[in-house]
């Protein structure tokens, strides 16, 4: 009975915190039309911003000997952005337009997939964290100088950035208050339980923290507004392997079950390839490659459920 309220407690607590991504993406959205920044840098910034709950999990797990929960939790998360939400959205909205070149693409891809490479020695440590800092850093200037840009068209509004300010306050200190009970109550779970805290991060947290991206993802949709909506899935993708870093930082991420994990490996490799290929092809996503990405995304979710 106590763990069916603590799932129960947990699950309030997920939504609380999609709230307060959601007032703090759209308190930063407001300021970005208000001082016009570029349309594709916001979809970036907004990608950032969604990662927020991922980065709050995953200072507060680390912080009490959880790094494999949050570490599960962003790899899940790579899944979930490439698999689940790009699939769904390219799925249920008209074909998204892409640039088709590579030099785009690719870089996002490798550097999201980094951290999986660098856990093949069954561990990431301290000064393969400040690694994909770096990297992160340079890609970040690098996609910013690369990517065209276009003016940002959509109608200001809001005249008052003081107050938007405050509400992204407001709502970054609400996730991280939050994330700090989402940690404590799963912790209390475990104990019960002999799941490991990989599996849990990877298919159950994977999903709440990106309640944020999922969101955004189809308002923006709906907006008809899908060149962000991409570019935000980029940004909240290169942000997880960012967080990868500093959660490295703090303590060093071991890796168990290598055998599962190189499989895993395998499996987000051929979607990454297919999300690859899928941007190339008439520079567009189309609707049968949205089912191909989801169907992807379930073999990987099937495989980790038989294999824990």
């Amino acid at each position: 009975m106590l763990n069916f309220l603590i799932l129960v407690a947990i699950g309030i607590l997920f939504y609380l915190l999609s709230k307060s991504a959601a007032l703090t993406i759209d308190s930063i959205r407001k300021m970005g039309v208000f001082f016009r920044i570029p349309l594709l840098s916001l979809g970036f910034i907004l990608g950032f911003l969604t990662s927020l709950p991922e980065l709050s999990v995953a200072v507060n797990a680390s912080a009490r000997d959880l790094s494999d929960l949050s570490f599960g939790n962003l790899l899940g998360g790579i899944s979930v952005l490439f698999g689940l939400i790009l699939g769904a959205s390219i799925l249920f909205s008209r074909p998204i337009a892409t640039d088709g070149n590579y030099k785009t693409i690719l870089p996002i891809l490798g550097y999201s997939f980094l951290p999986f490479i660098l856990g093949l020695n069954g561990e990431i440590s301290f000064w393969e964290g400040i690694f994909l800092i770096l990297v992160y850093i340079i890609l970040v200037f690098f996609l910013f100088n690369n990517t065209k840009t276009t003016e940002n068209t959509e109608q200001v509004l809001s005249r008052k950035p003081v107050k938007q300010i405050v509400l992204a306050l407001t709502g970054i200190f609400s996730l991280i208050l939050i994330s700090n009970l989402i940690v404590r109550l799963t912790e209390t779970m475990l104990e019960s339980y002999n799941v490991p805290a990989f599996f849990i991060g990877f298919l159950l947290f994977s999903l709440g923290t990106n309640l944020p991206e999922i969101a955004i993802i189809f308002q923006l949709i709906k907006k008809q507004a899908t060149e962000l909506s991409t570019t935000s899935i980029f940004g909240s993708a290169i942000a997880n392997s960012l967080i990868v870093g500093i959660l490295a930082l703090i303590r060093p991420i071991p890796i168990e079950q290598i055998g599962s994990y190189v499989v895993l490996c395998v499996l987000t490799a051929i979607l990454l390839f297919f999300v690859f290929h899928f941007y190339r092809t008439q520079k567009k996503f189309a609707k049968k490659e949205g089912v191909i990405l989801l169907l992807i995304y379930l073999g990987i979710i099937f495989f980790q459920i038989i294999t824990s």
